[in-house]
């Protein structure tokens, strides 16, 4: 799994849960505390979340994020659907 992936995926957990554990994470995506640790630092530093003693919460910001990549996918999706492929 790459980082962005495992980033999105905590998003949608905060989201979920409003609190995430480093030690929970590492085990559920089967990576290092330290990894773990990093992509909260880089979520941090992005202004997505706001890191805890063990863990991290959402942040305003990222509440918003989360709302607009959720938009911005489903633009995507409607944009694709409405493709055609031409005949030959």
């Amino acid at each position: 799994m790459l980082a962005i992936e495992r980033r999105n995926r905590i998003l949608a957990k905060l989201k979920a849960e409003k609190h995430v554990v480093v030690s929970e994470l590492a085990k559920l995506f089967s990576v290092s505390e330290e990894t773990i640790r990093r992509d909260l630092d880089r979520m941090e530093k992005d202004g997505l979340v706001v890191k805890s003693y063990g863990g991290a919460v959402l942040s305003e910001s990222g509440t918003s994020f989360y709302r607009t990549q959720a938009v911005e996918r489903g633009r995507k999706t409607d944009h694709c659907r409405d493709r055609r492929v031409p005949r030959q």
